[in-house]
C-alpha cells in the first residue's frame, strides 16, 4: 500500500514502480572510466606464485624465462 495515497499496489503497479526506481538508478550511476583506471595493468606474478597457465607448477619451475600468451 502506498503510505502517502492510500493506493494498494497491484503486481503491475508494482512492477512498473520499481522498473522506474531502476532507471533512475542507473542513469545518475553512469559515469565514464577515469584514464588512470583504463590504464591499469594487471599485478605481475611472482616466482614462488602458481602459474597462471594453470599447471600446478610454481612460475619459476614453469614459465618463468617462457613468455606466457594471452588467451
Amino acid at each position: 500500500m502506498d503510505t502517502r495515497t492510500g493506493e494498494i499496489f497491484t503486481p503491475e503497479i508494482y512492477r512498473k514502480a520499481l522498473e522506474e526506481i531502476d532507471k533512475q538508478f542507473l542513469m545518475e550511476m553512469k559515469i565514464d572510466p577515469t584514464e588512470k583506471q583504463l590504464n591499469r595493468k594487471p599485478p605481475k606474478v611472482g616466482r614462488n606464485d602458481l602459474c597462471p597457465c594453470g599447471s600446478g607448477l610454481k612460475f619459476k619451475k614453469c614459465h618463468l624465462n617462457k613468455p606466457v600468451e594471452d588467451e
